[in-house]
């Protein structure tokens, strides 16, 4: 990507790829704080031992910041997050 707008313009789009989470998971419980946009994440455990992570946001390029993320770590094992 040439510039500045064609890296947000992609950012965008990978957010726009992300699944809906489920309706329960837009609540206080799972708003992350400090945030300047809203952002819902909750994180469980699967039974494989893999981590399941659901999150989205209110803001399109953080909402894409958050779909590079859940990309990374998602299906990943606690000890490979931390590592």
């Amino acid at each position: 990507l040439q510039n500045w707008e064609e890296r947000y313009k992609k950012v965008i789009d990978i957010g726009k790829a992300l699944p809906k989470i489920p309706q329960e998971y837009y609540n206080e419980k799972y708003l992350v704080k400090g945030c300047q946009s809203q952002v819902w994440l909750h994180a469980q455990l699967g039974a494989d031992g893999r981590v399941e992570l659901f999150a989205d946001s209110d803001a399109m390029i953080v909402k894409g910041l958050v779909a590079i993320l859940l990309n990374v770590y998602s299906r990943a094992t606690p000890d490979d997050i931390l590592s």
